[in-house]
């Protein structure tokens, strides 16, 4: 399993049947992860089966967003380079737009969220053929 933030590094960690690999980098204390072009080079050379990402916006028009602008290419490298995109997030980011765009609804297979989703989103969700978990 790859990694960037060290809140899942230590969790993942603690399971014995995973093989952790970190890119490393600087540090970022705001958003919990490491970044580094090296990094960005390194997760575009390996493959994974599932990949889940969080977000700070989702938005129709303007796609799925990250507060921090050097999050984008780290994240990007994420989602091409796996083969299942997940995204979890709670649904007070749907509607909202932050700086650094990264993809776009259409590249996720499955997103986890709350019950309190906007209907819009649900409805438009399940449209587009991405499965939607409620919990």
């Amino acid at each position: 399993m790859g990694c960037y933030a060290p809140n899942i590094i230590n969790t993942v960690c603690r399971t014995k049947k995973w093989q952790t690999i970190v890119p490393g980098g600087y540090f970022h204390y705001n958003s919990w992860m490491f970044e580094s072009s090296n990094g960005v080079k390194f997760i575009k050379n390996m493959r994974a089966n599932k990949a889940f990402l969080g977000a700070s916006g989702v938005n129709y028009k303007l796609g799925v967003t990250c507060s921090y602008i050097y999050e984008v290419e780290t994240r990007k490298a994420v989602i091409n380079s796996s083969d299942v995109r997940i995204l979890v997030v709670d649904s007070s980011k749907f509607g909202e737009v932050k700086v650094g765009h990264f993809a776009e609804l259409s590249d996720f297979n499955i997103i986890i969220t709350d019950t309190e989703i906007p209907e819009d989103y649900s409805k438009s969700i399940k449209e587009m053929g991405i499965q939607l978990y409620m919990i």
